[in-house]
Formats: C-alpha cells, sequence, structure tokens
C-alpha cells in the first residue's frame, strides 16, 4: 500500500510540474508578444523631443518670434487649409539674419529631404525647391467645441503628400492639445525634422572619386531623423 501510495505521489508532481510549466509558458508568451513591440516603440520615441532636437527648435524658435517675420495672413489662410506653412530663412527681413538662419539650419542638421534620396543637408540653403522642414501650425492640433471635432490639423498632415511619413508618426504621437492652454497664450506652434548623421565625417569620397569636405555622406542604414515641437508667440 506504501510503494502505491509513493507512485500516485509521482504522478501528481509530474502533472502539477506540466501545468505549472504550461501556465509559465502562456505567461511569458503574452509578456513577450506585447512587450518586444512595446521596446521597439521606445526606441523610435526616443528621437521624440530629445534634448539636441528641443534645443535646435528652441533657436529657431527665436527666430520665427523675431520681428524680422511676419505670419501673414496668406499663411493663416494656407494653415487652416493644409494644416500648416512651412518656414524659410529668406523670410526674414534682416539679411544678416538671413544668414544666421540658413547657417542654423545647417548646423542644426534640420532636414530638407527624404533620407533615402542620397542629398545633402546643406542642399537645404536651396530653399525655392528644397525649403528646410520647419513647419508652423496652430497650437492646438485639433479644436473641438462641445465635444465635436471642428478642426483637425493631425488629420491635414496625415493626408499631405509633402511631409514624410516618420513626421506625421510623430504628429500622431503629440497630444490634441484640445483641452490645454498655452501658458504664454501661444496661438501657433512649430514642428521641426531633423536629419542626424550617426557615424559619417565630413571628409568622404563621392561617386567620382573625389573627396567631398564640404558635405555629410548619407548613410541610409545609420542616419535617422529626430522630431521636436515647441509653441510660438506671434
Amino acid at each position: 500500500m506504501k510503494k502505491k501510495g509513493l507512485l500516485n505521489n509521482k504522478g501528481f508532481v509530474l502533472a502539477e510540474t506540466l501545468v505549472v510549466a504550461v501556465a509559465v509558458t502562456v505567461i511569458f508568451g503574452i509578456i513577450f508578444k506585447h512587450f518586444y513591440p512595446l521596446m521597439g516603440e521606445y526606441e523610435i520615441r526616443e528621437r521624440y523631443d530629445d534634448i539636441d532636437s528641443k534645443y535646435g527648435t528652441y533657436w529657431i524658435k527665436r527666430m520665427i518670434q523675431s520681428n524680422d517675420f511676419t505670419l501673414t495672413d496668406a499663411d493663416k489662410t494656407e494653415i487652416n487649409n493644409n494644416g500648416y506653412v512651412q518656414f524659410t530663412c529668406s523670410r526674414l527681413a534682416d539679411p544678416i539674419k538671413q544668414d544666421t538662419c540658413r547657417k542654423l539650419v545647417e548646423k542644426l542638421e534640420i532636414s530638407c529631404d527624404l533620407m533615402s534620396t542620397g542629398d545633402k543637408i546643406e542642399k537645404c540653403t536651396d530653399e525655392a525647391t528644397r525649403p528646410p522642414h520647419i513647419y508652423i501650425t496652430k497650437f492646438r492640433l485639433v479644436t473641438k467645441n462641445e465635444g465635436a471635432v471642428t478642426e483637425d490639423l493631425k488629420a491635414k498632415f496625415e493626408a499631405s503628400t509633402n511631409v514624410t511619413e516618420s513626421l506625421k508618426a510623430y504628429i500622431n504621437y503629440l497630444p490634441e492639445y484640445s483641452k490645454v492652454e498655452s501658458l504664454n497664450r501661444a496661438e501657433y506652434r512649430i514642428i521641426i525634422e531633423y536629419y542626424r548623421h550617426r557615424f559619417d565625417t565630413l571628409d568622404y569620397t563621392n561617386g567620382a572619386g573625389v573627396v567631398d569636405n564640404t558635405s555629410y555622406e548619407v548613410d541610409t542604414q545609420n542616419d535617422f531623423n529626430t522630431y521636436s515641437t515647441i509653441e510660438v508667440k506671434k
């Protein structure tokens, strides 16, 4: 009788171990399924409003808030219709500040084209064809009246064919600001896309075998974009 009881106990322990193993496997499977994508999302959002981008956006804000730049009625109409208007340094009244602004755009690595094009960031100085990715929009990205949406600038950005998909993702990540008042009573905000060179140096050999020490080589595998926004009082 004692031997029979011992065998029954061993069978029970084995069944219990299997149940626990299956339960632990299921739990870890659920954790992995939900946690792993979050890690990828976190890595992407590390590029949102990082210190370098915030610093650069602040200095562009100073340019836009100065008396040398005017937000015209045409600009306001374009914001209402398309969700944003792009800022260019040539819009500044003072030629010296224009030059300073262009140097800032270059040194801050503000994007002016898609990463896949193979272009260099200093070509952002060609503002007529490739304006820097500096967007002026309203402080509130979504406006509501009694709960109903009366204006959705996020949707207008999403519908635009002139902004990058990664910028659209950043704007979608931002709050609506529908119930938030600016502490400075700002009616507008700027959103800037930056092009970061992770490993490149200023000296590289282009396709013709000529050393170019005025440009950064584009590395589509290691270069990346960052984004930042800040309110603007105009």
